[in-house]
């Protein structure tokens, strides 16, 4: 990343620091910084990279459940192979 690059991340996030600040929020999310895109004249940018956040937590969503079915289903087997032997 260039040193313009580095400077109007800053900028985005700031803005959107300060939008969480007067909502008495701490935590920057993805709509935030959008947010701040949009009124510092970057909206051409602000629809493609909805439509990938929403892709991404999505894609995100679908993992965590995934994992969560795979590691739930494999806990009702748990002590079946923790006391297989008779020992703990």
């Amino acid at each position: 990343m260039n040193i313009f690059e580095m400077i109007i991340m800053n900028v985005f996030s700031c803005r959107a620091s300060d939008k969480c600040q007067r909502e008495k929020r701490k935590t920057i999310n993805g709509e935030d910084l959008l947010w701040a895109m949009s009124t510092l004249g970057f909206e051409e940018y602000v629809e493609p990279l909805k439509v990938y956040l929403m892709k991404y937590r999505e894609v995100w969503n679908l993992l965590l459940l995934l994992l969560l079915f795979t590691y739930s289903s494999l806990f009702q087997y748990l002590p079946y192979f923790y006391f297989v032997d008779g020992r703990r």
